[in-house]
């Protein structure tokens, strides 16, 4: 019996478990940002055109596998965003993605998953100052009155 209750934790988090991938980047010499940092996320729906001021940091993707709420995919987004030495997202594309359930017979019982629905989103990262950041940035640090 613990042995199943080994399992059923490991396909729960196996289930759950995160996945993302930046598809293409070359961040090899980029400082990450701290936690501090703001980072602007916007649909590409909404505002049609990337900062013009924008150094490009890559582009980034999260899978059906991983912690699916809306939520926590725009935190693990602006977390890899953070990451990549950019304060800029630009998310092409938001969805729902149905993922199905899976059974699988382990030690004379079958385990079976519920299916579930996930959100997925694409996007691009990139670092821009703009006069709000810089003013956002200064108010934090407590000299908002330099202009």
């Amino acid at each position: 019996m613990k042995y199943c209750s080994v399992l059923l934790l490991a396909l729960f988090v196996s289930a759950c478990s995160f996945k993302a991938k930046v598809l293409n980047a070359d961040n090899s010499d980029v400082t990450p940002l701290d936690s501090r940092t703001p980072v602007a996320f916007v649909l590409a729906k909404e505002v049609p055109v990337v900062p013009e001021n924008g150094i490009y940091r890559g582009t980034f993707e999260t899978t059906s596998n991983d912690a699916c709420t809306l939520d926590r995919m725009i935190d693990v987004t602006v977390e890899k965003a953070r990451h990549a030495g950019a304060n800029f997202i630009y998310a092409k594309r938001i969805k729902d993605v149905y993922v199905p359930g899976t059974s699988t017979y382990v030690g004379g019982a079958f385990v079976t998953t519920a299916g579930r629905n996930c959100v997925t989103i694409l996007a691009d990262f990139y670092y821009a100052e703009t006069p709000a950041q810089a003013k956002f940035v200064r108010e934090q640090k407590g000299d908002a009155w330099k202009k």
